[in-house]
């Protein structure tokens, strides 16, 4: 099997990077009630925290290619850079949030693990 070489002298085999993506893309994939905001369960709330921070790096650059679209060269791609960066940051925000919301049940569970 051909291994890949990354900066640092670390041997990374390609099919290492297949569970990542998988995980990745059935987590980043919205579900029926993923957008729902009366889905306050623990469960829902884990899973829309968890994907938007993992989806809000993706929306600078995708905020960045549609205004740049719509708007003259310079002006759009500034437009868009600053819009994508204050997205990104409140997604990740707003996911921690999410996660720690829904980690408050299980908190009670910390003392057995101390």
């Amino acid at each position: 099997m051909k291994k890949f070489y990354l900066t640092g002298g670390f041997k990374i085999k390609a099919l290492l990077f297949v569970p990542v993506i998988l995980a990745f893309f059935f987590v980043s994939t919205p579900s029926v009630n993923a957008g729902n905001i009366k889905d306050q369960s623990t469960a829902g709330l884990l899973y829309r925290g968890t994907s938007r921070i993992l989806t809000a790096p993706m929306r600078g650059a995708s905020t960045a290619i549609n205004q740049s679209t719509r708007q003259p060269f310079p002006f759009g791609l500034v437009a868009g850079t600053l819009n994508g960066t204050v997205q990104t940051v409140a997604g990740v925000l707003s996911g921690a949030i999410d996660l720690a919301r829904g980690a408050v049940p299980y908190a009670k569970y910390l003392v057995f693990f101390i």
